[in-house]
């Protein structure tokens, strides 16, 4: 086994074909054949499923890929660090879309006064979208909503979140308290597949047996914020992101009589991850969020 073969299986599990793979390195596919025999017998194990002329991941394969993962980026690091000693190093750090609206950015800023020079990458999507990505070793840390707990994962508490419905101030319900059923033929402003956000009002309208009558789908908070002020329908969003919009009259909220909409926020990373100095600060400073007022942050 060579660092080789598990640049060439990482490039395999990327494009879940050997030619495809072999085409992106310009080698032969008969040397990415060898090199895949070559992990499999040296662990004894096969690495791929072959079924009707596709490659899927057995489990010991997706173990092997996110230690594979992770030793050609040690690697390249290393690389870097000794090729240019004044280089400090990366942190990738992915948080959901609502973290990355607002609340991320203070985080950020402490981070880089205590380290000037590391460099930091910052990827924002749904929570499922980043918590994939740590799965596969493409983020070192995160910060997440959690639906249910994913046993490779380690979660630290780092925020408790309400949510809250909005409309425009001319809706009728506007400042109203009322029932879910209410809502049956409002217009909805969704966010996009994969939103833990959304997924917590379809399960309240799947209780309730309602079919919400969305309208729009969004995958950015401003979009959402906009279809809203501009009365498009009416929207779950977290109270961290309204301040503005609320003071100015831009919007107004809903009250639910049944429902209280709350959340967890985690900072999260791979239990096998190797958590080098800068990785434990960024969730040092993460938790220093409890002791202050997120709504005052702009």
């Amino acid at each position: 086994m060579t660092i080789r073969d598990l640049e060439i299986f990482v490039e395999v599990c990327t494009q879940m074909s050997m030619s495809k793979a072999a085409q992106k390195l310009y080698i032969s596919p008969s040397s990415v054949s060898q090199s895949i025999s070559a992990l499999e017998n040296e662990y004894n194990t096969k690495l791929f499923e072959r079924l009707s002329k596709k490659l899927y991941l057995t489990s010991n394969g997706k173990e092997l890929l996110f230690h594979a993962k992770q030793l050609l980026y040690d690697l390249g690091q290393m690389n870097l660090k000794m090729r240019n000693l004044s280089y400090q190093g990366l942190v990738r750090i992915g948080v959901c879309t609502t973290i990355g609206h607002k609340l991320i950015y203070p985080i950020l800023e402490k981070f880089q006064n205590l380290y000037p020079s590391v460099n930091i990458q910052v990827e924002i999507g749904n929570s499922s979208y980043i918590e994939q990505k740590i799965l596969s070793y493409d983020l070192d840390v995160a910060i997440i909503q959690m639906e249910s707990p994913c046993s490779e994962l380690t979660y630290i508490d780092f925020l408790d979140d309400k949510l809250m419905l909005v409309c425009h101030p001319e809706n009728p319900l506007a400042e109203q308290t009322i029932k879910i059923k209410q809502l049956s033929l409002e217009p909805i402003i969704a966010r996009e597949p994969g939103s833990r956000t959304q997924k917590m009002l379809q399960d309240i309208f799947d209780e309730s047996h309602i079919i919400p009558n969305v309208t729009w789908i969004c995958k950015s908070i401003d979009s959402i914020k906009e279809a809203v002020i501009h009365n498009k329908g009416i929207a779950l969003l977290s109270q961290y992101l309204m301040q503005d919009e609320l003071k100015n009259r831009k919007i107004a909220k809903i009250n639910l009589e049944e429902y209280n909409f709350t959340r967890k926020f985690y900072v999260s990373y791979h239990k096998n991850k190797h958590l080098t100095e800068y990785i434990d600060n960024f969730i040092m400073l993460c938790s220093t969020i409890k002791d202050e007022n997120p709504l005052k942050v702009r």
